[in-house]
């Protein structure tokens, strides 16, 4: 696979949040302290969508507001939105902790001004992080992104930050 197709994805709008969303929320607050990926999978947004893990396939996409991820840099959410196939997010903004956490995972998180306003739950959606495009094969729009500087996308490239690590340096021992 080329570095381009890796920057590309292809996938479905599984959700959309609005603004200042907790992503602690997305596993409940009560399992912020759970390390397994299947159980976080499983439970994953059922606080909203009791089925959502069984109607996400995998590529699928997460679709937000303003200030997504607000609040502690808890990665339980991301854990379980990476073990049930979301591998991108589309976010007005981001909060900071979240989408440094969210680019250390490979989750590709992109910004985009009114995205909330340009999709539905379900649309169908390309988005390019190297171009900066995001398009919705749906309504046949393209909006522009913010562009993702030269680093972030080299480590979404590689599959994370632990793979982007590894590449550049050698074995990289996790503590």
């Amino acid at each position: 696979m080329t570095r381009k197709s890796i920057l590309k994805r292809l996938g479905r709008v599984a959700w959309i949040f609005l603004d200042n969303f907790d992503a602690d929320m997305i596993v409940g607050y009560e399992n912020i302290t759970e390390t397994n990926a299947d159980k976080l999978a499983k439970i994953c947004m059922s606080n909203f969508d009791p089925k959502f893990s069984e109607s996400v396939k995998p590529g699928d996409m997460i679709v937000a507001g303003k200030n997504f991820g607000y609040g502690h840099p808890h990665t339980q959410a991301l854990i379980a939105l990476q073990k049930i196939g979301i591998n991108c997010i589309v976010a007005e903004t981001f909060f900071p902790p979240f989408f440094r956490n969210s680019i250390s995972f490979g989750i590709m998180s992109v910004e985009c001004d009114d995205i909330t306003k340009n999709v539905n739950r379900w649309d169908k959606l390309e988005v390019d992080a190297e171009s900066a495009e995001i398009r919705n094969l749906n309504t046949g729009k393209t909006l522009k992104a913010k562009p993702l500087p030269k680093v972030v996308l080299e480590i979404i490239s590689k599959g994370g930050l632990v793979a982007y690590l590894r590449d550049k340096y050698g074995q990289v021992k996790m503590i």
